[in-house]
Order: structure tokens, then C-alpha cells, then sequence
């Protein structure tokens, strides 16, 4: 997907949008975010048609529209309003920079950040922005979020750490090698089954991950709740 086309919520099927469209006049504030269309989303805020905090019937907010089509003048704009921007929405109640996040956005999880986006939200699933972004390979985000002090092991809802998820999801050498080189705990295990990190890469089958545990050392003796 284009970082300039639009798309859809993180919890729903992501629909690529035109980049451009040439009438605006017609677009509310929803539409006129995810087309990218400032002057357009301006116009309606200043004659109160529309507010920096509406949402849509799924109560996603601008700011999760600016952020998942990566529309960085909207967001600059929205936040010299007033936005808030830890508001979760959608199917999953996800924060805007969980959109970002998934969609490896690094720029706009940067200027999210930097503007009070909250790291330790997590969505109904129980995945914080760390989380999603390890599940879906955006090693850039990975390593920017944890410099940004979220914890290296920081676990989701059911103790899975983003070591484990990287094991488990991802058959390249990053964002797991990342996540050692940070000081990843690897003899951690999950609350439900008990598993390791290696426990998940070895049950996924994903060799390219049981190859890198193995070289770095770990214990191949710890026994899962099975």
C-alpha cells in the first residue's frame, strides 16, 4: 500500500483510496482526512461544521484517518487545535498510533509520540502499539518505540512478549535479532502455555528464528504447561 493512497481501519479491511480527489467541496471531515484535503477539513472546522475531535460511526477520530493514511500536515493541524490523541476506536479500540504502527508509518508514529501518544494503551486484543508493530516486521518502529522507553519485553495480554511474537509471525531475521541485540528476555514464557520464545518459533516451524535462538544460546531444556 501507497503512503499517500488512503486506507481503511486497522481492524477492517484496508481499501486502497484515489491519493487525490479534485472536488473537495463536497467531502466532510472524515473523507477530507483520509483524502488528505487541509483546506478542505479547515473550512468545515471553521465554520463549525466539523470539530478536531469528531469520529465516525465506528468511532474512529481524525487522528486515526491522518494517521493510518499517513497524512502528516493533517495531523500537524489537528494537534495546533487541540486533538486528543490517545482516543481509541474501531472494532478493536485501537489508537491512532496502533494504525500507524501497523502500517509502518514511522514518520507519523514520531510526530505521534512526540505529541503525548500514550505506548502502554492496548487494544481489545491486548497489543500494545509495540506489539502490532513486531507482528507486522516494521523493524524501524520496533527499535523506535523502545527507544522511546517502551520495555524491550513488554508483555501483551497473554504474557507473549514481542520476542515471542517475532519468533512465532516473522521468517526474517528482524525484528527478532533486533529484539536480542536490545537485551530481549528469551527465557520468558507466556501465561497460557508456558512457552519460550523458542517454544513458538519451533511450533510455527519458522527455522529462520529456531536458527537464531539456537546460535545466541538459548536453552533448548525449558518444558511448556504440555
Amino acid at each position: 500500500m501507497g503512503e499517500g493512497g488512503a486506507a481503511g481501519p486497522a481492524d477492517a479491511q484496508i481499501q486502497e483510496q484515489p491519493q487525490r480527489v479534485g472536488d473537495t467541496s463536497h467531502l466532510d471531515g472524515v473523507r477530507a482526512t483520509q483524502y488528505g484535503a487541509l483546506e478542505r477539513l479547515r473550512e468545515l472546522v471553521d465554520c463549525g461544521q466539523a470539530t478536531v475531535d469528531d469520529t465516525d460511526a465506528d468511532d474512529c477520530s481524525l487522528m486515526h484517518w491522518a494517521a493510518i493514511n499517513n497524512r502528516k500536515n493533517i495531523v500537524e493541524y489537528l494537534f495546533s487545535k487541540g486533538a486528543k490523541v490517545n482516543v481509541v476506536g474501531g472494532v478493536l479500540k485501537s489508537t491512532p498510533l496502533h494504525w500507524a504502527a501497523r502500517q509502518g508509518h514511522l514518520r507519523m508514529v514520531a510526530l505521534l509520540v512526540n505529541n503525548g501518544a500514550d505506548q502502554s494503551i492496548c487494544d481489545v486484543e491486548g497489543f500494545a502499539p509495540l506489539h502490532v508493530a513486531v507482528q507486522f516486521a516494521h523493524t524501524p518502529i520496533v527499535a523506535y518505540l523502545i527507544a522511546k522507553g517502551q520495555s524491550v519485553d513488554c508483555p501483551d495480554e497473554s504474557g507473549m512478549t514481542p520476542a515471542m511474537w517475532a519468533a512465532y509471525k516473522i521468517y526474517t531475521t528482524d525484528p527478532l535479532k533486533l529484539l536480542m541485540t536490545l537485551g530481549a528476555d528469551l527465557t520468558l514464557v507466556d501465561r497460557t502455555n508456558g512457552n519460550t520464545a523458542l517454544h513458538w518459533a519451533t511450533i510455527q516451524g519458522n527455522h529462520t528464528a529456531v536458527s537464531i535462538l539456537l546460535k545466541h544460546g538459548v536453552s533448548v531444556e525449558p518444558v511448556n504447561n504440555e
